[in-house]
């Protein structure tokens, strides 16, 4: 005989014979295999590069060769004026935010919606037709500041409840 029961999420099942036994899984049944598949051993002297190659010869321990490139350092006026024009990160994704001004997330019945430069809200939307969709529901969860300074950039205003 077997009884089982329902217990807060978990099934329980007693058997009450001694012709059934019951085993737990082990690794072997699952045919689990943890070895190490891949190792990088560095030799002293491929690590540094010729004076005259930008790139690094790496061989694995299956002889499998790569090629990996190391950037060359920016020095000078160049760099100053690299460093000078990423100040403003907003502004580098400006045309971006433009195309797509919104972002969504759906999270089980939830939506999240971040509005760039606008708002973030969260809300439930009831599918009436192929055509439209009803919001059952909706929290707005932050506003868009202006910002009084560079520093400023990328806050919000957060809503209270």
């Amino acid at each position: 005989m077997v009884v089982c029961t329902h217990i807060s999420g978990s099934a329980i099942c007693i058997i009450f014979s001694s012709l059934f036994t019951f085993t737990w899984p082990n690794a072997e049944a699952f045919d689990l295999n943890d070895d190490v598949f891949y190792h990088i051993r560095w030799k002293e002297e491929e690590i540094s590069p010729r004076e005259d190659s930008p790139y690094v010869l790496v061989n694995t321990i299956h002889n499998e060769s790569f090629s990996c490139s190391l950037p060359t350092a920016i020095k000078g006026k160049d760099y100053q004026a690299y460093v000078e024009s990423d100040k403003n990160g907003s502004m580098l994704l400006k045309e971006m935010f433009t195309a797509v001004p919104c972002t969504y997330k759906v999270y089980g019945y939830w939506t999240y919606e971040l509005c760039h430069d606008k708002h973030i809200r969260q809300y439930r939307a009831e599918v009436i037709s192929p055509e439209s969709t009803r919001i059952v529901k909706e929290f707005y969860l932050g506003y868009k500041q202006a910002p009084e300074t560079d520093a400023d950039m990328g806050s919000f205003e957060v809503c209270s409840s």
